[in-house]
Order: structure tokens, then C-alpha cells, then sequence
């Protein structure tokens, strides 16, 4: 009989065996019986989706993916897991692979090296290697070399000695090859030299004028 049918389902704890017994005792016209395994049935479904919830975060600390992490740590917050060891893990990992996805995105971009400086600053911060960190250290030195050119090119067309000293020396400290300076060292000379000519056409003209 149906009423005989809600306790077996009741005492089975079986989702799927539950419902129909509770849909064989509506069809029966069955009311107050009805009322405990209907809360059975609510209580199996939130533990099922409680363990959905941390099968999801364990699948998504395996695959380690912003938007699979995001959803299962949602699913998680939404049955209530907010203090479970999961969901920590979760949200660690979370923080950790959407920085390392900003910090690929610097070194894609390459636009600036404040904005790698910031996302390896930040990567670091939030857990990654240094290994990983390889890329945008790399990418940061070329920005710094590139600039290093430019900075050589400018001051070998001002032919200012003090900005030719400031722009070898800054090509050396970020690793320039001597090749790439020696244009510059070669211009500072001449600059030199032109500035020893003028002093001394100028020490010729004062002396001739107080003669």
C-alpha cells in the first residue's frame, strides 16, 4: 500500500524511490502522511547537492581553471559550504590561476613595465613560483633594454655629453652588448673633444681680448 511504501522509501533513503512513493501516496490522496517524508525527500536532496557541491570543487582544484573554480566555489557558497576546507582551497586557487592568467596577459601584451612589474608583484604575492615568474622577469629586461636603445639613439642625435653618459651607462646596467653601445661611446668623444676645442678657442679669445 502507499502508506507502507513512504516508510520503505523513507527508510531507504533513495531520492529517486522517495519521490515515486510520495507521488503514489498524492495519487492515493494521501495529506499528513505525507508531511515527514517530504522533508526526508528536501533533506536528501540538499545533502546530494552538498556533495555534488564538493565533488565539483575537487574536480575544479584538479583542472585548476578560472571559470570552472569560480562556478564550483558559487555552488558551494549556495549549499552553504563557506567555512568547508574545500572551499578555502578553492578560493586559494582561484586568486592563484587568475593571477597567473593576468600576469600571461602582461607578457602577451608587453605594453609596459609598470604593468608587468605590478603583475609579477602581485603573482608573487599570491603564491607563484618563481619559475613561473620567468617569462615577465624576461619580458621586463627587454622593455628595459628597448628603452635603453631609444634612450642611445636620442642622445647620440643631442650629442650632450652629460646625456650620452646617462644613456651608456644606463644601457650597461640593463645588459646591453658593447656593440649596441660603442656608437654612443664613440659620439661621447667626439662631443668631448668638440667641447676641449671650444674651451680653448675660448681661452685664446679671452686672452687676446685682454691683450
Amino acid at each position: 500500500d502507499a502508506n507502507a511504501e513512504l516508510v520503505q522509501a523513507c527508510a531507504a533513503r533513495c531520492i529517486e524511490r522517495l519521490e515515486a512513493a510520495i507521488a503514489q501516496g498524492e495519487a492515493a490522496g494521501l495529506q499528513s502522511e505525507l508531511t515527514a517524508p517530504r522533508e526526508v525527500l528536501e533533506g536528501l536532496r540538499r545533502d546530494a547537492r552538498i556533495a555534488d557541491a564538493r565533488a565539483g570543487l575537487e574536480a575544479a582544484l584538479q583542472a585548476r581553471t578560472v571559470g570552472q573554480l569560480g562556478a564550483a566555489i558559487d555552488e558551494g557558497e549556495a549549499c552553504g559550504l563557506h567555512e568547508d576546507e574545500l572551499m578555502s582551497a578553492a578560493k586559494n586557487a582561484l586568486k592563484l590561476e587568475e593571477k597567473r592568467e593576468a600576469l600571461q596577459s602582461a607578457v602577451s601584451r608587453k605594453e609596459s613595465e609598470e604593468e608587468l612589474q605590478r603583475a609579477v608583484e602581485e603573482a608573487r604575492a599570491a603564491g607563484l613560483e618563481e619559475a613561473e615568474l620567468s617569462d615577465a622577469m624576461r619580458a621586463i629586461e627587454e622593455l628595459r633594454q628597448e628603452a635603453a636603445r631609444r634612450r642611445l639613439h636620442a642622445a647620440i642625435g643631442s650629442s650632450s655629453v652629460p646625456e650620452l653618459e646617462e644613456a651608456i651607462e644606463e644601457a650597461r646596467r640593463v645588459g646591453l652588448e658593447e656593440a649596441e653601445v660603442s656608437s654612443a661611446c664613440r659620439e661621447l668623444e667626439l662631443a668631448n673633444a668638440r667641447l676641449k676645442i671650444k674651451r680653448k678657442l675660448r681661452e685664446a679669445i679671452d686672452v687676446g681680448s685682454l691683450e
